[in-house]
């Protein structure tokens, strides 16, 4: 799969240690910068980050290999829909160019939601109106 992703993809195929995370061993000083270490539940070490803010570790928790593997695959299966999304758009466009010409406005109003999912779909899959 050639996609902005592959090199994520790749990193889990190498067997990255499992999660759920959790920062572990915070030792913040005053300037917000600290010594950090990111642990699995049973306090296994994956990485220790010196001076550096408290969001770089909880971003490195947040982003364990089963959640990656998990929103991969979500955004996988919304690319896929967005696809037959599109492919019902273009098959009602092709409609609207035929015969049924009274059906127009029910298949340009189709249209229109076809493409407004679509975008919420790309945008994050938030709701649509």
């Amino acid at each position: 799969m050639n996609d902005r992703y592959t090199k994520i993809r790749e990193a889990l195929e190498m067997g990255p240690t499992s999660g759920p995370w959790r920062v572990a061993g915070i030792t913040s000083v005053g300037s917000g910068m600290g010594y950090y270490s990111v642990a699995t539940t049973d306090n296994t070490i994956i990485c220790t980050l010196r001076d550096r803010p408290s969001g770089d570790a909880y971003m490195i928790a947040a982003c364990d290999p089963d959640t990656i593997r998990e929103l991969l695959a979500e955004r996988d299966r919304l690319v896929e829909r967005m696809a037959e999304l599109e492919k019902a758009a273009k098959q009602a466009e092709y409609c609207l160019t035929k015969d049924s010409l009274a059906d127009a406005e029910r298949i340009d109003d189709a249209l229109s939601v076809i493409r407004r999912t679509a975008r919420s779909l790309v945008k994050g899959g938030g709701d649509v109106e």
